[in-house]
């Protein structure tokens, strides 16, 4: 008997333990996932220096992806739906860092080339992240919203957190002042894995 109640708490102690660990990863997970990343110092006027010309579109959307972020997948998946709600009223201009060599083979490589053939998309392969630093960016996935005259109304993330799809403030913000509407923000945390001209000093340009 008494060999059975010491296996029955031994037991018991082992599935606390282990539930104790879990709980700890779990929390620890959804802290990451809530946890943005920098969000850089993008100027305020589209930089005279860029090669990146802005669009004859009302807005210009730059969206700074790093195609081996686990998180890229998310930011995608909003962009398509973006694209699907703002017609021929904005230019989506997806800005690659390629500063870490050739990333063609990453997973969201297709994910990619499906965007990229929509109408009012243009990629724009940043192989030595001039364009990253001269924009100030420092996190995949940040978004910047310029209105044809070349001011900025909007920065930030497009996802509510690391690799979350669904309805976020970034995504209704940037779709309100496409549409003629003030959102009311100009900006949400971004969320995603560090560019790799995040370590270098931000580029100012006229």
């Amino acid at each position: 008997m008494a060999k059975t109640t010491k296996s029955i708490l031994l037991t018991m102690a082992l599935v606390l333990c282990w539930g104790g660990f879990a709980g700890v990863g779990l929390l620890a997970l959804q802290a990451y996932s809530a946890r943005p990343g920098d969000a850089g110092a993008p100027p305020g006027i589209w930089p005279q220096a860029s090669a990146i010309p802005i669009s004859q579109r009302p807005w210009s959307l730059l969206v700074f992806l790093d195609l081996g972020c686990p998180c890229t997948s998310a930011s995608l998946g909003e962009l398509e739906r973006l694209l699907a709600h703002s017609g021929d009223r904005l230019s989506l201009i997806l800005v690659l860092d390629d500063s870490a060599g050739d990333r063609a083979g990453d997973a969201n490589s297709s994910e990619l080339l499906r965007l990229s053939q929509l109408p009012g998309v243009v990629t724009v392969h940043d192989q030595d992240g001039s364009e990253i630093r001269r924009f100030g960016m420092k996190t995949s996935g940040h978004s910047l919203l310029y209105h044809t005259a070349g001011t900025l109304v909007y920065s930030g993330g497009l996802t509510a957190s690391r690799g979350h799809q669904g309805g976020n403030y970034g995504c209704d913000a940037v779709l309100a002042w496409v549409e003629g509407r003030d959102p009311g923000i100009s900006g949400c945390p971004v969320f995603g894995c560090q560019l790799g001209g995040a370590s270098r000093p931000a580029e100012r340009s006229p």
